[in-house]
C-alpha cells in the first residue's frame, strides 16, 4: 500500500504534467490567432496601399502642369507609407526611389498577384496602369507584420506546404506560412516548457528515491544520483 508520501508525490506530478499538457495547448492555440492577427495586418497593410496608390494617381494627373514640383511631391506621398514605388510611362521608367527593385519588373502583372519576392525578401504589391502610366507599390512583408520576427517567419508561396495561408481583401492565396519549430512557441512559453519538464524530471527522481527509502534498499542515498 501506498504510504502518504508517495501519493503526494504522484498528486504533484500528476498535477505537473496536466499544467503541462494546459501550457502545450494553449500555445498550440495561440498559433492560430497569431496568424489571424497577421492576416488582419496584411489585409490593412494592402487597404492602405491601394490609398496610397489613389494619391499617386491624382499627382500624376498633374505631371503636365506641373512637373517641377511632382517628383518631390511624388517621393514625400510613398516615403510617408515606408514604400519602394516605380512608376512607367509607356514603358519607360519615370520615378524610383530605390534600387532594391528590378527595374524590369514592369514586364510582371500583378493585376491579380499582391506578392512579389526579391531574393529572400517578400513585399505586398499594388499594381495598376493609369492612363499611359504603370504604377508600382511595394511594401516590406515584416513591416507590415511588426511582432513577427523575420527570421522565425518562414513563407512559402507553395500552398502545398503551408500550414496556414494567408489571403488578400478578395479571399485570393496571397502566401503560406510554414510552421517551424522556432515559430510555434513564444520565447516565454519555450522556457515554461522548459521549467515544467525539469519538474517532472525531479519529481520521477524524487519519488524513486522515495519508493527506494520506504522499501530500505542498500542503494538508497545513491539512487538520486543516478538520475543526473
Amino acid at each position: 500500500m501506498l504510504n502518504k508520501k508517495t501519493l503526494r508525490f504522484f498528486l504533484l506530478a500528476a498535477i505537473t504534467v496536466f499544467t503541462f499538457a494546459v501550457v502545450c495547448y494553449y500555445a498550440d492555440s495561440q498559433k492560430g490567432v497569431q496568424v489571424k492577427r497577421i492576416s488582419t495586418e496584411i489585409q490593412r497593410s494592402l487597404s492602405g496601399l491601394n490609398k496610397r496608390m489613389i494619391k499617386v494617381e491624382n499627382l500624376l494627373d498633374h505631371i503636365d502642369t506641373n512637373k517641377q514640383n511632382l517628383w518631390p511631391k511624388l517621393e514625400r506621398t510613398v516615403n510617408e507609407g515606408q514604400l519602394l514605388a516605380l512608376v512607367y510611362q509607356n514603358d519607360h521608367l519615370i520615378f524610383w526611389n530605390n534600387n532594391i527593385i528590378p527595374n524590369d519588373i514592369h514586364y510582371l502583372d500583378f493585376r491579380n498577384k499582391n506578392i512579389y519576392q526579391n531574393q529572400s525578401t517578400w513585399y505586398l504589391v499594388v499594381n495598376k496602369e493609369y492612363n499611359d502610366f504603370n504604377i508600382y507599390l511595394f511594401k516590406n512583408v515584416f513591416r507590415c507584420v511588426h511582432h513577427i520576427d523575420s527570421e522565425e517567419f518562414h513563407l512559402t508561396l507553395d500552398r502545398t506546404k503551408a500550414d496556414y495561408t494567408i489571403t488578400n481583401n478578395n479571399g485570393k492565396f496571397l502566401f503560406g506560412i510554414i510552421s517551424g519549430e522556432n515559430n510555434t512557441l513564444s520565447k516565454p512559453f519555450t522556457l515554461v516548457l522548459f521549467l515544467l519538464y525539469i519538474l517532472v524530471y525531479l519529481f520521477i527522481a524524487l519519488g524513486i528515491n522515495s519508493v527506494y527509502q520506504n522499501n530500505k534498499f542498500p542503494v538508497k542515498n545513491t539512487i538520486v544520483l543516478w538520475f543526473f
